[in-house]
């Protein structure tokens, strides 16, 4: 389960884990600037799955989202056109979205900014 804001304060871990402390956030920053999706799937799931309950979060916030989502897109990218943005996490990984539209035989190509 994701940690909610409830009547009790996340953990320094619990925050940690979702990214939320700034040495987190600044390092993720750094590998994200050269591109490399690979090491910021690995180090997001390193950070959260070092919560209590970590791989619940892992799941929650990376696999099942990831799999909703290419569930949808090839339908709504039928009807049109569309450009689809995800978070970094989101990409890598066994259950990233750039290899499940593969494996759903879709093509993905990266757009330059």
């Amino acid at each position: 389960m994701v940690p909610e804001k409830s009547d009790k304060p996340w953990t320094e871990k619990e925050m940690a884990a979702i990214g939320l402390l700034p040495e987190t956030i600044n390092e993720l920053i750094k590998v994200y600037n050269t591109e490399d999706i690979d090491t910021i799937y690995d180090m997001t799931k390193e950070q959260i799955l070092e919560a209590e309950n970590g791989a619940e979060i892992f799941e929650a916030l990376l696999n099942k989202r990831n799999i909703n989502w290419v569930k949808q897109i090839p339908t709504i990218a039928k009807k049109s056109p569309t450009f689809f943005a995800v978070g970094a996490a989101h990409l890598s990984g066994p259950n990233g979205v750039i290899n499940l539209l593969h494996k759903a035989g879709l093509t993905v190509e990266p757009v330059e900014l």
